[in-house]
């Protein structure tokens, strides 16, 4: 039951088609009308390794989230990727 910590899921998670499949998979909000997958997930990189607020404010409007938080973003990205 030993949970995955954000930074392992980062570490773990740097391939691009990985993380596109698993984005693709487990987050079920209209992501790709405002960007193409690819600018996601380069901006996904970005606030995961840096925290970029900028980066973080537009992924979290691809995410559909009405006040973005950098720890509500990371429980989303978290959550999908410990979905059973």
């Amino acid at each position: 039951h030993a949970k995955m910590t954000w930074n392992l899921i980062i570490d773990s998670y740097v391939d691009f088609l990985h993380l596109q499949s698993i984005i693709f998979q487990s987050i079920h909000n209209k992501v790709y009308q405002k960007g193409s997958m690819a600018h996601f997930v380069s901006q996904f990189k970005s606030v995961a390794l840096t925290g970029n607020s900028n980066d973080h404010k537009q992924i979290a409007g691809f995410l559909g989230m009405r006040r973005p938080s950098l720890m509500a973003m990371r429980r989303v990205i978290e959550l999908a990727f410990l979905a059973p």
